[in-house]
């Protein structure tokens, strides 16, 4: 089982090294241009999820404030498969949010930059709208211009 405290280290590490640096691969923007604000102001809540029966679908965490509530699953623990499996039914349960799976074993790469967390296999939940809204607005920028045009279909079709 993982301690929650350092995992809470290791995914706000992370956002502050990776996701929130501007990066060329995203044409001067960071890979996630939102992740940072939503990690300064304490609105991501992370969840370790030791086994199947431990992982239910906490819908009031993104009421509660939180943009953002990441579940930390071990890698050895579920496949890349598996996991986009529990995105997706989670996903059909729950169509005003969005589950989006990272996991180590299967790489999410803009151009030569390796977006993964990489030490855990996690499913990031948000508030459809909220994401969508997002994606929207990213659209208008740059941002897209560098992914693999399958890549930026398979992140759009979610």
């Amino acid at each position: 089982m993982y301690n929650l405290d350092e995992v809470k280290k290791d995914i706000a590490t992370w956002i502050i090294d990776t996701l929130s640096t501007d990066n060329p691969a995203f044409n001067g923007m960071p890979p996630c241009p939102f992740a940072k604000k939503a990690l300064l102001t304490d609105r991501i809540e992370v969840i370790v999820v030791d086994n199947d029966t431990d992982f239910k679908l906490t819908k009031g965490i993104l009421s509660e404030g939180n943009d953002v509530v990441a579940y930390v699953f071990d890698p050895t623990t579920v496949t890349p498969a598996g996991l986009t499996n529990i995105a997706v039914s989670l996903n059909n349960k729950s169509p005003e949010l969005i589950f989006l799976e990272d996991h180590p074993d299967e790489t999410e790469q803009v151009q030569d930059f390796v977006c993964n967390q990489g030490k855990y296999a996690c499913i990031f939940g948000a508030v459809r709208d909220g994401v969508l809204e997002a994606r929207e607005y990213l659209k208008t920028t740059d941002y897209y211009n560098n992914w693999d045009e399958d890549y930026k279909q398979t992140v759009w079709s979610r």
